[in-house]
Formats: structure tokens, C-alpha cells, sequence
């Protein structure tokens, strides 16, 4: 049985001063949980296989469950400003909260900013409205925070299970030693820097270009430092750090035929590269390190592929 509850409260309020400019609020709160309740059970050698029904099995018989629950918490608020649908900026700015964190450090602030100016707009722009009827430039810059990783991330939990010796005809229980954690796990933080513009060529063809960075700041990963003796996995932590940068072009035309038949067609193309910025002071930590491209693919440089003139052979043309 699983169970997610979303509430969402906000509010907005619009108002227009000195005829051209406007400014939008919003105000809101955002909660979420979320339970997941779970059994199971078992019985082998069933009498009737046309029949399976637990009161018609006669083997062993086990059974399981577990219950998990999550939650997280966040007010918001935004600012929109526009001026004469020429001039636009906006602010944002979140205080999240997480069930998945220490209580010292489940909150976090993240602001966001944009700005656009729409250049077709402008009167020194009307004369080649019919070649470019529309071009606005824009950049943005926010942190958003994530919180994707176990609950119990931070926790020194014991599993166990049972072992394949007996005794007394019945099988050992064992408990494992608890894991390594690093108590002060946090959200871990994603920059995005975007510049971008949006075109209209003669009405009916669209291009959109956007070149960004994204930034994750506080990646969690293994600590490094930990030694072969040590007894257990190294702590995950707040220790990491990586960076994508990349381009995309889209192109897409659209258009109507008096006799009502529309044609529209979409094309993109883009790039980026991801590099791990920061794992570790140089050593390589399950296969990850400082400076590696994410996706990369090592191998060996060879010179050609042999051929039969490499190999010797006998007067009957057997090889030796």
C-alpha cells in the first residue's frame, strides 16, 4: 500500500503602476508525504497446483513486510516585473525543508533570477518586422537543492538476515555491524546558468539557442582517505562536486495553407559535457576521480589486426 498526500496553498496579486509597468507576486507552500506499507508470504510444496491456497501447502512458510515514509516541506515566493511587454525580470526564492536530513540541517534557501529583453519590440525594430517578427535574448541563474537519496542515509543501521548452519534443526539468525555514515549530510545543490535567445524568422520558422553550465555543488560521495583496514565501506558524504556544460539548437516551421491543411516540422541538436570537479584529492574512488568525463570509455591503442604473413609455417603450409 503506498500512499503520496500533496497540499499546495499560494497566492498571487497583480498591479499595474504608472500605466507600463507591471508587477506579479506569488506566495505559496508546498508539503508532501509520502508512506509505502508492504507484506509478503510464502509456503512451499503445494498439494493442488490447479488450487494455490496457503491451507493447501504443506512446506516451510515465511513471511516479510517493511514500512518507509518520506516527507518534504517548502515555502516559495516569486516576483515578476514587464515593461510594455519589452523589459522582464524575475525573482524567486524557495526554503525547502527534508525528512531526509539531520534536524540541524533539513532547510536550505535557494534563489533563482531571470531577465529577458524582447529586442523585436523595440521601435527601431518595426522595419524588418516581416523578415524578424519576433527576438527576445534572456539569462537565468538558480539553485535548486536535492534531496534524491535514501532516508536512512545518515544513519548507522544494522541489517540481518539468517545463516545456512543449524542448530537445534533451526538456522541462525545474524545482525551486521552498522554502517559507516557521515552524520552531517545535507541537500546537495544545483546551479544552472543559461543564456539564451528566441528568434522568428518570416513568421513561420523559430530558432531557440541556449548555452548553460549546470553546477552540482555538495555531491554526496564516498569519503576518500579510508583504508583497506578500516572494516567497512567509506561514509557517503557532502564531499563531491561535478559540472556539465553544453549548447542546444532547435529549429521549428509551422504553417497554415488557405485551404487549411498545417504543416509544422521540429529539429534539435545539442551537446554537453559532464566532468567530475571534485572526488577525492587525485585517488580514484570506485572508479571515479578529479578531472573524469562522465560517460568516457577507456581502451587499448593497438597498431593493426595480425595477418597470415605474421605467422610461420611449415613446408606443407601448416602453421607453426
Amino acid at each position: 500500500t503506498s500512499q503520496r498526500q500533496t497540499y499546495i496553498v499560494k497566492t498571487t496579486y497583480d498591479w499595474t503602476f504608472l500605466e507600463d509597468h507591471t508587477l506579479n507576486f506569488m506566495l505559496g507552500f508546498q508539503a508532501v508525504d509520502y508512506q509505502n506499507e508492504g507484506s509478503w508470504s510464502r509456503k512451499y510444496n503445494l498439494i493442488d497446483i490447479t488450487n494455490p491456497q496457503f491451507d493447501l501447502a504443506v512446506g516451510e512458510q515465511f513471511a516479510g513486510g517493511g514500512f518507509t515514509w518520506e516527507s518534504q516541506a517548502g515555502f516559495f515566493g516569486r516576483i515578476n516585473y514587464n515593461y510594455k511587454n519589452k523589459y522582464l525580470a524575475e525573482a524567486n526564492l524557495r526554503y525547502d525543508g527534508t525528512s531526509k536530513f539531520p534536524t540541524d540541517l533539513q532547510w536550505r534557501w535557494f534563489p533563482s533570477f531571470s531577465a529577458g529583453w524582447v529586442v523585436s519590440e523595440e521601435l527601431w525594430m518595426k522595419g524588418i518586422a516581416d523578415v524578424l517578427s519576433f527576438l527576445k535574448v534572456r539569462a537565468s541563474w538558480g539553485t535548486i537543492g536535492d534531496q534524491t537519496v535514501s532516508n536512512s542515509l545518515y544513519i548507522p543501521t544494522m541489517s540481518f538476515g539468517t545463516t545456512s548452519w543449524l542448530e537445534d534443526g533451526s538456522k541462525l539468525y545474524y545482525y551486521s555491524t552498522p554502517a559507516a555514515v557521515a552524520s552531517d549530510i545535507t541537500w546537495q545543490d544545483i546551479t544552472t546558468l543559461d543564456i539564451g535567445l528566441d528568434a522568428r524568422l518570416f513568421r513561420d520558422l523559430g530558432v531557440t539557442f541556449d548555452w548553460f553550465k549546470r553546477t552540482t555543488d555538495n555531491m554526496i560521495v564516498p569519503a576518500e582517505g579510508i583504508g583497506y583496514g578500516f572494516g567497512a565501506s567509506a561514509p557517503r558524504g557532502n564531499f563531491g562536486k561535478l559540472s556539465t556544460k553544453g549548447w542546444e539548437l532547435t529549429f521549428d516551421y509551422g504553417h497554415m495553407f488557405k485551404n487549411g491543411f498545417s504543416l509544422s516540422v521540429t529539429a534539435s541538436i545539442s551537446d554537453a559535457k559532464t566532468t567530475i570537479d571534485q572526488y577525492g584529492t587525485g585517488t580514484i574512488i570506485d572508479n571515479w576521480y578529479n578531472g573524469k568525463t562522465y560517460g568516457e570509455i577507456w581502451g587499448y591503442r593497438v597498431d593493426r589486426l595480425f595477418q597470415k604473413e605474421d605467422f610461420a609455417y611449415d613446408n606443407n603450409g601448416n602453421l607453426i
